[in-house]
């Protein structure tokens, strides 16, 4: 069994040869991971990541820290990205005072 297994397992039909009209043939018994990561990447409907795939090929990135949230607002050009990264960062106070103030730049500026 190829490494491919580790992190995705096949859905919806039994492994074997497939021949598709995006992707030619494929043998879903066997195959490099790159190959892999490439058909799930373009949704091929008989891939899935197993726990293994979802924490070491697709991670979920990490949570803005208050310093880059800051950081974002002080650039943001809108009220909208404002409010958006306010929102993201609602549990930090430093990120909300941060947000008013740039609101009120923004108002000011208008």
């Amino acid at each position: 069994m190829s490494n491919f297994a580790t992190y995705f397992k096949v859905v919806r039909i039994v492994p074997t040869i497939v021949h598709t009209h995006n992707h030619g043939t494929v043998d879903l018994r066997s195959m490099d991971l790159e190959k892999a990561k490439k058909l799930y990447e373009d949704k091929f409907p008989y891939l899935e990541l197993t726990e293994a795939g979802k924490k070491d090929l697709y991670p979920e990135p990490p949570a803005p820290t208050a310093t880059e949230l800051k950081a974002d607002i002080k650039t943001a050009t809108t009220r909208a990205k404002v409010l958006d990264l306010m929102k993201v960062g609602e549990e930090f106070t430093s990120v909300q005072t941060a947000g008013n103030k740039k609101l009120s730049q923004l108002d000011t500026n208008e």
